[in-house]
């Protein structure tokens, strides 16, 4: 009798530390979408799995091994469908039965789909429309691409993926009683979309002319430059651009098909710099100033300074704009006129592109 006190002793000890580390049963559910063939079923549970049995009517029907916490399964089999779900600790819990029904397409409602436009061109939605007999009532909608399931359970797909030749059709099933219908067949043409290809923005100095030259792909039929200013013909591929300012312009292309494409050029104009070589300051309002009469648009000047004949800095302006003589010498140096004679300058012109250009020479200070 000892022996047997001892033994029924250990076997609670072993249960009590078991049951302390594995909650048995556990908490597991099953649910449906639905109870037609390919309908799928989902269990849900917080615990680690690491085998779940299916079985319909009683047979397995596939096992799963080192399931994830979230299993779905697709019932393509009218059935009595169970699972015997297994945690990491060992315990097992059978949930279920999900009943799916037998498919009797007898009571189909008859579907047809349309597309909102019978061609496209390439890249553009389409939108689908599933209609039945039945109104939609109690349906659920499976739409296929070339026989592949697409889209969701409604009766409105949109695509704008699909490719020439691309066939869809559309499986609507009641949910009361299973019957699945196939719509007609919609094969779908999708025309072939131009595409253009511009290059970075082009410098031109004003008076000079450029061509322009995009790269244009696709059977094309028209071409409209926008504006028309400055161009020598707006409804070629490459016009000769000869522009008075500063131009955006944009190329609109269409195919044979009306598919359509459109692109950019950005075309800056600008003034050479010019920079006078001598100045008069003495009073008379003419030519009093030495300043940068000119420059390209959107230019500024990083540095201008000048120098004597010594070496030493008489004037500096930084980050200035040109043609603006109030950022130029007034031709004094520490408050006082400074001595005619020529004096060396030397100008940083930051262009709107963010390069920059250096220009160094003299100048004559008369009085």
């Amino acid at each position: 009798m000892p022996v047997l006190r001892i033994y029924i002793l250990t076997l609670t000890l072993l249960c009590t530390i078991h049951c302390g580390y594995s909650q048995c049963p556990f908490s597991v559910s099953l649910s449906s979408r639905g109870n037609c063939p390919g309908d799928t079923l989902a269990i849900r549970t917080d615990f680690t799995l690491i085998q779940i049995v299916w079985l319909r009517d009683g047979v397995v029907d596939k096992v799963i091994l080192n399931a994830p916490a979230d299993t779905l399964y697709k019932a393509v089999q009218p059935g009595s469908y169970t699972a015997s779900v297994s945690d990491n600790e060992g315990c097992t819990v059978t949930i279920g039965p999900v009943v799916i029904k037998a498919t009797d397409n007898s009571n189909a409602s008859p579907v047809s789909i349309s597309p909102s436009e019978p061609a496209i061109c390439s890249g553009m939605p389409v939108n689908f429309t599933a209609t039945s007999s039945s109104n939609g009532a109690g349906l659920t909608y499976q739409w296929m691409v070339n026989g592949v399931a697409a889209g969701g359970n409604d009766p409105l797909f949109t695509s704008s993926s699909l490719s020439n030749g691309d066939v869809i059709t559309c499986v609507a099933t009641n949910m009361n009683s299973c019957a699945a219908s196939t719509s007609n067949s919609v094969a779908m043409v999708v025309n072939a979309s131009p595409s253009i290809s511009t290059g970075p923005p082009i410098s031109l100095s004003l008076g000079k002319s450029v061509v322009l030259q995009p790269t244009v792909n696709g059977d094309i039929n028209s071409y409209l430059w926008s504006p028309a200013a400055g161009l020598s013909d707006s409804h070629i591929e490459d016009p000769v651009a000869m522009p008075l300012k500063s131009t955006l312009y944009t190329l609109n292309v269409e195919t044979l098909k009306g598919c359509k494409a459109s692109g950019e050029i950005m075309v800056n104009v600008f003034s050479p710099v010019y920079i006078q070589n001598a100045f008069t300051p003495n009073g008379d309002g003419k030519n009093d100033v030495f300043y940068i009469l000119g420059g390209p648009e959107g230019s500024r000047i990083k540095d201008f300074s000048i120098f004597n004949r010594w070496g030493q800095k008489v004037f500096q302006r930084t980050d200035v704009p040109p043609g603006d003589p109030a950022f130029g010498w007034n031709g004094y140096y520490n408050g006082s006129p400074a001595m005619e004679g020529a004096y060396v300058y030397k100008v940083i012109i930051r262009l709107a592109d963010g390069s920059s250009q250096l220009f160094q020479g003299t100048v004559v200070l008369i009085r």
